[in-house]
């Protein structure tokens, strides 16, 4: 485990920033078939291709390059806070362990309203929609913030009509809290149902699949 030789994300002696760096630490994480990694500026291809996909969509893109190469500059900027500041965003490449292929994205980000929680997202290249992996990533991920630095909650949105993406998040450990938010996209405001999770809620077994989820 890469976080064998980490002091415990509970101890009183560590700051939040401490504990963002210990995260930070860990990356790469390894998953039994997934790489999740920093996002590079040369990932905008990658990216690219993804979102261009017939299948895909997610709220933040329209298509266009340069609002894919916007997600990746603002990925690679929030790689480096000022000295002392905490991180606000970690934004993940995912990538397939035996092709090197980049198949998706997972992101944790601080919630300005309450900064010592996070807020997951995440979303899979439609080829590899059906084996289980966005569960994987997600779960990959959410272990390795749990482990290090310990957030009191997590929380995340989904679609109403995203089964596949609402079952992955319940599946995960995650509870609807029966709010509504919208948010703004290329195709006009999108309705999202809010979720949570605290850590004594958490499945953290990412070797289990979920035959079948798409996103």
């Amino acid at each position: 485990m890469p976080f064998d030789n980490l002091p415990l994300p509970d101890d009183p002696e560590l700051s939040h920033l401490e504990r963002q760096q210990n995260l930070v630490g860990s990356f790469p994480i390894e998953t039994d078939r997934l790489l999740i990694r920093e996002i590079r500026p040369d990932d905008v291809d990658s990216f690219q291709e993804l979102v261009n996909h017939a299948e895909f969509h997610y709220y933040y893109f329209d298509g266009s390059r340069e609002k894919t190469q916007a997600f990746i500059d603002e990925a690679v900027a929030a790689q480096t806070p000022l000295p002392g500041q905490l991180r606000k965003s970690f934004m993940m490449a995912v990538e397939h362990k035996a092709t090197g292929a980049l198949i998706g994205h997972v992101t944790v980000d601080m919630l300005d309203k309450a900064p010592d929680d996070y807020d997951l997202a995440y979303f899979v290249h439609p080829a590899h929609w059906g084996l289980g992996y966005a569960t994987e990533a997600a779960t990959g991920f959410l272990k390795a913030l749990f482990d290090t630095v310990a957030p009191p909650k997590v929380v995340a949105t989904a679609h109403p009509d995203n089964t596949a993406s609402r079952r992955l998040l319940k599946h995960v450990g995650f509870e609807e809290t029966g709010d509504v938010t919208y948010l703004e996209s290329a195709a006009g405001k999108n309705e999202r149902l809010w979720y949570r999770l605290e850590p004594h809620g958490f499945n953290g077994n990412h070797q289990t699949y979920m035959p079948g989820l798409k996103k």
